[in-house]
């Protein structure tokens, strides 16, 4: 396995932003769009471990 090279921010890097206010319909999509990212994940990831097991 090769490392590769991660550089850190700096601490005086962060810049500040403001907070974006979001309407409730938008927060729903967003939160069912990600539970089905992590769902499609998940089962990706289990029928690589099935695949595995078999060989």
């Amino acid at each position: 396995m090769t490392k590769l090279p991660f550089e850190w921010h700096q601490p005086g890097d962060v810049k500040k932003v403001e907070d974006v206010a979001l309407e409730t319909k938008t927060i729903e999509t967003v939160v069912a769009l990600m539970a089905s990212a992590l769902i499609a994940v998940v089962r990706g990831a289990d029928q690589t471990g099935e695949v595995a097991d078999e060989r």
